[in-house]
């Protein structure tokens, strides 16, 4: 619909339980709502609202709360959002200009689902601000340990608090570009094996000069994503995530090759290109596959480890997408197979001829190559409409 305001008589519905007014031009709510204490769920998501009424933060029977892409600046909620809101289990705020969380977002005891970043697909945010201004969580945010979900992309968070480490729920997080290696250069030392539930993780474009010493230590993680960030090394913990299946460090500052990654037993996908090891390789490298990544599109080597076959492991193939002409390539698996370290020579080999392109900090100039996805969202709890 195209509305630009609503009849005061709506507000006086004593029975409401949902209110969907998204995809509309709603400057303002109303300022008085009879059926507040009763609505479950409230929609106003591609609207024009730069403020909220005083009744949307005392939603005591709430559990769903959609205002995202609209014009909210500052901090639209009061201070006891987080106290009134008792019942909320999703809320979604991102495309906005929201400056700072309420201090009390930590008593939404029962949240499950947040989401303060960016709308946009991943492949359409490039160059535009599609997240929110917030550049820090508030310190009670590790008392969300219902938190299953979080996307926070495209906000200048610049660090996380130490709290965060206590989200034992936390499955999924998103943290692309979020510039947290500018405020400590490296995400909390508590992000360890507390986070028991944590599978999923993103931190694309963060700068991050080191990970925490238990990182590895998260013991459920399957997929990781740390590329385009200026790690130079990999905590030795990383040896015991027996559950890793996807791991993505390209473009990084890494100065050789952790041959511990080559261990481990589930991975399945590695991406280690445009690091600064290549000085290390082997002189007498036969392979000399190369790739140039066209702008905008998903560019990736990835190693793909056997993982069906009895020990020693082995290199099954390389594959190759989005070479040259744009086109995928893959290698034929060898027909003798390799034992670990002659896969290991020859995973290296495999990567000399990507010249390292990483962060300044590296010592490297480089333009900031635009990224496509390689991951779709789950549809487990469904994405907020785009509009």
């Amino acid at each position: 619909g195209k509305l630009k305001q609503l009849p005061e008589s709506f507000s006086d519905l004593p029975q409401l339980e949902a209110l969907d007014l998204g995809h509309n031009e709603l400057a303002s709510a109303l300022q008085s709502m009879a059926s507040s204490s009763c609505l479950r769920t409230v929609h106003l998501n591609n609207n024009k609202l730069e403020t909220l009424p005083p009744w949307l933060n005392d939603l005591e029977s709430a559990v769903e709360i959609e205002l995202s892409k609209n014009f909210l600046v500052q901090s639209p909620f009061s201070e006891d959002f987080g106290r009134r809101c008792r019942k909320l289990e999703r809320l979604i705020i991102g495309m906005n200009s929201i400056e700072s969380l309420p201090a009390s977002l930590g008593d939404l005891c029962t949240l499950r689902f947040l989401h303060f970043g960016s709308v946009v697909h991943e492949l359409d945010r490039w160059g535009h601000d599609t997240g929110n201004m917030i550049s820090h969580l508030p310190e009670n945010f590790g008392q969300l340990t219902n938190l299953e979900w979080l996307e926070a992309q495209e906000c200048p968070l610049r660090e996380l608090p130490d709290s965060f480490g206590n989200l034992s729920g936390l499955q999924r997080v998103d943290f692309t570009n979020c510039h947290l290696g500018m405020g400590r250069g490296c995400l909390p030392a508590t992000m360890g094996a507390s986070m028991l539930s944590l599978t999923y993780i993103k931190l694309s474009f963060n700068g991050l000069q080191a990970l925490p010493d238990e990182f590895g230590l998260i013991p459920r993680l399957e997929e990781v994503f740390l590329d385009r960030n200026s790690l130079r090394s990999l905590p030795e913990s990383m040896q015991q995530l027996s559950t890793l299946r996807v791991l993505d460090l390209y473009q990084n500052c890494l100065e050789e090759m952790p041959s511990f990654l080559f261990e481990l037993p589930c991975l399945v996908e590695l991406d280690l290109t445009n690091n600064p090891f290549v000085d290390s390789l082997p002189e007498d490298s036969t392979i000399t596959l190369s790739t140039r990544r066209p702008f905008g599109a998903p560019s990736r080597w990835y190693k793909q480890l056997n993982t069906a076959t009895a020990e020693p492991r082995t290199l099954s193939s390389a594959v190759l997408t989005g070479g040259e002409s744009g086109e995928g390539f893959a290698s034929q698996p060898s027909a003798l197979r390799q034992t670990h370290s002659q896969a290991f020579a020859s995973a290296t080999a495999l990567l000399a001829s990507d010249s390292c392109a990483p962060s300044d900090s590296c010592g490297n100039n480089c333009e900031r190559e635009a990224g496509g996805s390689h991951d779709e969202l789950d549809a487990g709890w469904g994405t907020p409409s785009e509009g």
